[in-house]
């Protein structure tokens, strides 16, 4: 069998440029890595999920405070006043059970460049599967944006700039 480039790949198959050659073959890959693992995959995937509702019921319905004499907090209107540590805590949580699905779906993985072979039929249910990916990435950054924009300066303790973006 002859080595192809990608370029190669991409005027063989009807690709517009490498990119796209190579995305094809990157989900070929994955899906050869994965093979006999759907169970397992799928299983871990329902624990995050189901880690992900309970977490959210605590994000969203925090308990209420209670004074060091285990007495319920009221603030000045008689309004009860919530823990807003315990919502944060959940935020960070889910913060991290996305990244434990990136991590398990591999979308997080360094690329390298290999040659493969890419059956026809194949890549089209690759590519239906990729677009499911892309748009479950689109809704867990769209959840991350939101939680980012829940938090008040004021619950920010402590906060370093890794990176700027743009």
């Amino acid at each position: 069998m002859d080595r192809m480039t990608y370029r190669e790949v991409a005027e063989a198959l009807g690709f517009a440029n490498e990119g796209g050659a190579k995305r094809s073959a990157d989900r070929g890959l994955k899906a050869i890595q994965t093979k006999g693992n759907e169970n397992l995959i799928a299983e871990v995937r329902a624990r995050i999920t189901e880690n992900r509702e309970f977490v959210k019921a605590r994000r969203d319905n925090p308990p209420q405070k209670v004074s060091p004499a285990g007495q319920l907090v009221f603030d000045r209107a008689g309004n009860p006043v919530y823990d807003d540590s315990v919502s944060l805590a959940a935020a960070g949580e889910l913060r991290k059970l996305d990244q434990q699905e990136i991590d398990l779906l591999g979308l997080a993985a360094p690329r390298r460049s290999v040659t493969a072979t890419i059956e026809l039929g194949l890549d089209e249910r690759l590519a239906a599967n990729e677009q499911l990916l892309q748009a479950r990435m689109a809704e867990l950054m769209a959840e991350n944006e939101r939680l980012r924009r829940a938090l008040s300066p004021g619950d920010v303790i402590e906060a370093e700039v890794l990176g700027e973006v743009g």
